[in-house]
């Protein structure tokens, strides 16, 4: 692994040189400090200079459990190991449950140092790789939010750019059902936007006649090769009724939109009357 730095917490200054010079020797990789109190180690931890704690569990002033729980307040998933002489399986559970990653005994010649060394290891490594995953995520979010705000800044300026046109512009699905409008189409047809949106242009309310006299219908040639075809219609003649009874007539131009199959999804229809 890369260089650790390990911070050596403990109030016994030639026991903790004595561990350090040990894990110096077993871990060349690791990069040891040594400080005597709780309220020095907080300080590493709040400049961020601290990859992992080995804290003694009995200290004067702040004991392990009381740092421990300051740490936490700090830098909630730095890796937190216990090495104490007092060890018992009481202090054991209160640790695990104060969320510290290891405890281990001061056994005499510290013949489990390789324990304590891939410990420290592991810890440091879910750390990491828990580091990596949230700014993954984080980098997922900032892109989502990205998109989603050149999506809006986008869907704005097709508003903005419809409504501002003369011609009334419908978006009708295959099956005849008008999807959105724009302002113009509103006036046009004398309707709000919520009244226009999901009415069919098949339906007989609309009364909506070609200039030779036709029906628009499903079977309609020019339906067919708007959808079917992909076929650009220009300039049609059609005469419809509004809802307040009036007879109107328009010049309608109808283009296909295409979705990700290929084909036809809807048709965007611009009429201007006449």
């Amino acid at each position: 692994m890369e260089n650790i730095r390990v911070l050596l917490v403990d109030d016994d200054p030639e026991l903790g040189r004595m561990m350090t010079m040990k894990l110096r020797i077993e871990a060349p990789h690791f990069s040891i400090r040594n400080v005597e109190s709780g309220v020095e180690c907080l300080e590493f931890v709040k400049k961020g200079e601290v990859d992992c704690v080995l804290s003694d569990y009995q200290m004067p002033e702040m004991d392990g459990m009381e740092l421990l729980a300051a740490v936490r307040e700090v830098d909630t998933g730095l890796p937190f190991i216990f090495i104490t002489g007092q060890g018992n399986e009481g202090l054991a559970r209160d640790a695990f449950k104060g969320s510290a990653d290891d405890y281990f005994t001061k056994d005499v010649g510290f013949a489990h140092f390789t324990r304590i060394i891939n410990s420290v290891e592991q810890a440091v490594r879910r750390r990491n790789s828990e580091a990596e995953r949230m700014k993954a995520e984080e980098e997922v979010r900032k892109n989502r939010a990205r998109l989603e705000a050149r999506l809006a800044e986008v869907e704005a300026r097709y508003q903005s750019t419809v409504s501002a046109v003369a011609e009334g512009i419908i978006i009708v699905d295959r099956t005849g059902a008008i999807a959105d409008c724009n302002r113009s189409a509103e006036r046009l047809f004398g309707l709000r936007r919520d009244e226009i949106v999901g009415m069919n242009i098949f339906d007989s309310r609309w009364d909506l006649r070609l200039g030779s006299g036709a029906r628009f219908t499903p079977d309609d040639r020019f339906v067919r090769a708007a959808f079917d075809d992909g076929m650009t219609l220009e300039r049609l003649y059609v005469k419809f009724n509004k809802p307040s009874g009036v007879r109107a007539s328009a010049l309608v131009n109808a283009v296909p939109f295409y979705g990700e199959g290929g084909r036809p999804t809807a048709v965007v229809v611009s009429m201007l009357e006449q």
